[in-house]
């Protein structure tokens, strides 16, 4: 049986198919990178990418901003509705034991349900939590409030990191990923 000229060509690993092309898709150098991630490769960085990258950075950078204002904000508190230090310690306590308690559970979920629909849960629950925190009446309102930002920012940031490394060739990862860490360090600070 014989073949045409072009598939003998590429199946032959020829230079007349250009590297790089759509024509080449699939076909990596790396044994170790997936068709789509050659795809990914190929195409690079578009508006959706950087679109992405943005709103994933902001969301790094309130993250890390919610578990440290309430530093802050736990002094003004302490005067107004008399906190105890036992109480002062719950509320910000809990806050970092919700994110660590978030990160666990939501991991799998996210697995399992996907992360997209991980990402928009998460974000929006720090919206709402974060605005009911922010008029909580009293301290176990407060408190409240503050556990369930602590799920959700355990639930956003770690799933961000992954999300990242997914939508994004392999070859600006690390830029993203760095990126994403830089701003939640610009959020403690």
């Amino acid at each position: 049986m014989e073949m045409d000229q072009g598939s003998d060509n590429v199946a032959k690993g020829s230079d007349n198919v250009a590297k790089g092309s759509i024509a080449n898709y699939g076909a990596t150098e790396d044994p170790d990178e997936t068709p789509l991630e050659s795809y990914y490769n190929l195409l690079g960085l578009g508006r959706a990418q950087y679109m992405v990258w943005g709103v994933l950075l902001l969301t790094c950078l309130s993250d890390m901003s919610e578990l440290t204002l309430v530093t802050i904000i736990i002094q003004h508190l302490r005067c107004e509705w008399k906190l105890d230090l036992i109480f002062e310690t719950a509320i910000t306590s809990s806050v970092f034991l919700a994110y660590a308690l978030g990160g666990v559970l939501f991991g799998s979920v996210s697995d399992r349900y996907g992360r997209r629909f991980i990402l928009l849960l998460a974000i929006t629950g720090l919206f709402i939590f974060g605005v009911l925190s922010a008029v909580a009446v009293n301290k176990w309102m407060f408190l409240a409030t503050r556990v369930a930002v602590g799920l959700c920012i355990g639930a956003n940031f770690p799933t961000t990191l992954v999300f990242t490394s997914e939508v994004v060739a392999s070859k600006y990862r690390e830029y993203g990923i760095s990126a994403m860490l830089i701003m939640s360090n610009v959020g403690i600070v």
